[in-house]
């Protein structure tokens, strides 16, 4: 430290910060907080000035053109590591996780300089002495290849999210060549995966891919911390492919479904209506029947659609009938002059690409229909279950983002003389946050194993299980009590973070945009009052005549 004390004026600025010497003399003509704040730490220990006021990525994004050394006395422990990948103790070099031909024990994943050690920041799945009846030494592993991806892109998301640009069709094609893509439609993507040799993240082989590895890409593709980017890459696709494969037979079903998967082409699902909303039997955009059966021509419009700005494929809902539910059937649409769309513009970023749909007079061939005609409000309902259990576990990884930002900055802010952290009151709030969002976990958790169990029951014996849809009322109520802890986690947090909670840059700006679109995901796939009403006229349902005449108070 003798030497850095040396190094005292804006004419030759050094500090230290987490035992690493950073030489600011240039740097501090670009400081956000103007030069001059920058001389109460101009030769001396930082680290509490720099954490007071800004997170760890500006030190991920300074670090190679700033650091010029570290201080004797450092602990290396202590010290913030520049390296986010595993790195093999014997050699000095960095494993790669996704290669299936190297072991990796749990403690060695443990120590991943990605996983949180903040308490709450990971599942409880992670914790010491802890134990899981669901996740395996190979989900930590799929989740960790998966956050190394997105922490390899969270630069370019960052910086689109705020420049409200779509995502790359670079990107897209990055996200199928790594299996991303595959992985995020579950394990109906696995049989392509498998197919076209897509290598999956974590080296995990696609017949050992089930339920909770898709909850897993759902929590750390949301995790991002870039809502709009990461709805842009890929939540259209993600609700728009299944129905594909679920569903049509019609004419380059493979290709179709190849080109999609790989990131060659863009898919979204075309339901929602301006006229109707959540009222999906009532929609009124229409194809006509040509006289000769060939065709169909489409009009009307769509809104909100998610991704609809640069899909090449939409899956629309239409009437092809009466009216009502059993009018109603889907046509996979393909882009062309007679299809149009317009940006809106929503809470988040444009980067999602919502857009307003409108069929003019488009011309699809008969032959594109999915499923039966008039059967297609049994299709969406169907896909439903999906989306709806997806948006659960997408809000689950923002929401223990954020939590883990709260618990941070309880730690790092002072106040009063003492950390924030140091506060009953403060200590309670985030008690209440990280409460609901543990019993939360769970309850995603136990859904999550029972569509594990229920694919593949109906794998095994389809006739018996295909018709009995039997979590669609839990699934509600998942998504229900999801929106509504979102509500909790958005109210204590901003609380806990104050003005930066208000702030759309800086240290609060993960809660900021939290808080500026938890909302969205109350609305799309079904509002709360609908999900919960399902929840309770399915358990109704399942209420036998000979039980209700039983239960009596």
């Amino acid at each position: 430290m003798e030497e850095v004390a040396k190094h005292n004026s804006l004419q030759d600025l050094w500090t230290v910060i987490d035992g690493r010497v950073y030489d600011l003399t240039k740097f501090q003509k670009l400081h956000p907080g103007g030069q001059h704040i920058l001389l109460d730490v101009a030769g001396k220990d930082g680290t509490k000035a720099f954490y007071a006021f800004h997170k760890n990525e500006v030190l991920t994004k300074y670090f190679p053109r700033l650091c010029i050394g570290q201080v004797a006395e450092a602990k290396v422990g202590t010290m913030w590591n520049p390296v986010k990948r595993l790195v093999d103790t014997s050699t000095g070099k960095l494993i790669d996780i996704n290669d299936p031909s190297i072991s990796l024990t749990i403690e060695q994943l443990l120590a991943h300089p990605l996983l949180s050690h903040a308490p709450f920041g990971e599942t409880a799945a992670y914790k010491k002495y802890y134990e899981s009846p669901y996740y395996t030494v190979g989900h930590l592993r799929f989740r960790l290849a998966c956050r190394e991806f997105y922490d390899e892109i969270k630069e370019e998301a960052e910086a689109a999210e705020e420049s409200q640009e779509y995502p790359s069709n670079e990107m897209f094609l990055k996200m199928g060549k790594r299996g991303i893509l595959a992985c995020k439609i579950g394990v109906m993507g696995m049989p392509f995966a498998k197919k076209y040799g897509i290598p999956l993240p974590g080296g995990i082989q696609p017949d050992d891919f089930d339920f909770f590895h898709e909850l897993i890409i759902h929590e750390e593709h949301c995790r991002l911390g870039c809502p709009g980017y990461s709805d842009g890459l890929g939540a259209g696709y993600s609700i728009g492919l299944p129905p594909i494969i679920n569903f049509y037979q019609g004419p380059r079903r493979e290709e179709i479904i190849r080109e999609v998967i790989l990131g060659e082409k863009k898919v979204v699902l075309a339901i929602t209506g301006p006229e109707a909303g959540s009222d999906v039997a009532n929609h009124t955009t229409t194809a006509e029947l040509s006289a000769d059966g060939r065709s169909y021509t489409v009009r009307g419009v769509k809104k909100w659609i998610t991704n609809g700005m640069f899909a090449d494929y939409f899956v629309t809902a239409v009437r092809t009938g009466g009216k009502g539910l059993k009018g109603i059937s889907l046509l996979l649409i393909e882009k062309d002059e007679r299809v149009q769309v317009k940006q809106l513009t929503c809470s988040y970023s444009k980067s999602a690409g919502t857009a307003l749909v409108m069929y003019e007079d488009h011309v699809c061939p008969a032959d594109r229909i999915m499923g039966a005609v008039n059967g297609g409000f049994k299709c969406i309902m169907l896909n439903f279950n999906h989306e709806r259990w997806m948006i659960a576990a997408c809000i689950l990884g923002f929401m223990r983002l954020v939590v883990g930002d709260c618990v941070m900055w309880l730690n790092q802010r002072q106040a009063f003389g003492k950390p924030l952290m140091d506060q009953p009151v403060l200590r309670f709030k985030l008690g209440q946050m990280c409460a609901a969002m543990e019993a939360l976990q769970s309850y995603t958790d136990y859904v999550t194993f029972n569509m594990d169990k229920y694919y593949r029951r109906m794998k095994d014996d389809p006739k018996t299980w295909a018709n009995r849809d039997y979590l669609a009322g839990e699934i509600g109520l998942l998504k229900y009590q999801t929106t509504r802890t979102a509500h909790e986690i958005a109210d204590g947090g901003c609380q806990l973070m104050g003005g930066r909670a208000c702030t759309r840059t800086g240290m609060g700006k993960h809660m900021e945009r939290f808080n500026r679109v938890y909302k969205i995901f109350s609305i799309y796939g079904g509002s709360e009052e609908i999900m919960a009403d399902l929840g309770v006229r399915q358990g109704l349902r399942e209420w036998s005549p000979e039980d209700r005449l039983l239960s009596k108070m």
